[in-house]
């Protein structure tokens, strides 16, 4: 009888981690926030609601989609850096968030490579140049060369300031003025 009381004495600390793993909460426990730093109806915003819809679906718990653009995603990066670091915020994150702003602006709230985390690749958006009809240029040389002549008749849309999109437009000015 000593023996078997020794030898359940001997392995009780054995049982604490399964004590302490039934004890924590299976993650999500609750609502998940996805920010989006560009306004409803982009491609950022579309990926993120399909793919909030699958993991609230697979994981039982909502996923709420904010929108908050602004500061070149900047406003959204903040919040996000501001919130609790418990895996329910998320940021969908791009070049302007990542690399550009913080040598766009002198004064960042956060710092990209301290203050988030990757989690993975969700999607890639390629940047196509399209013009008008009324354009005469048959390639992409023929319209620099029509740019570089008249720089001041050119106008373009972006998805805001310091964006990669506006970046890519405004490089090449310099050259052409």
């Amino acid at each position: 009888m000593k023996k078997l009381l020794a030898s359940c004495l001997m392995a009780l600390p054995l049982l604490a981690p399964v004590a302490s793993a039934q004890a924590q909460a299976a993650y999500p426990s609750k609502q998940m926030r996805w920010l989006v730093p560009y306004p409803a109806g982009g491609g950022s915003d579309f990926l993120a609601r399909t793919i909030g819809q699958q993991l609230s679906t697979q994981t039982g718990q909502p996923v709420v989609v904010e929108n908050k653009p602004g500061g070149n995603t900047a406003i959204a990066a903040a919040d996000v850096v501001r919130s609790q670091p418990d895996g329910y915020t998320m940021l969908s994150a791009d070049n302007g968030t990542l690399v550009f702003n913080p040598v766009l602006y002198k004064s960042l709230s956060y710092n990209p490579g301290k203050d988030l985390a990757p989690v993975t690749l969700m999607g890639r958006f390629p940047m196509i140049l399209v013009v008008s009809p009324s354009v005469t240029a048959k390639d992409a040389k023929e319209f620099i060369a029509q740019v570089k002549a008249n720089p001041q008749g050119i106008n373009f849309a972006s998805a805001g300031a310091g964006s990669p999109h506006h970046l890519a437009m405004e490089l090449p000015r310099p050259a052409s003025r």
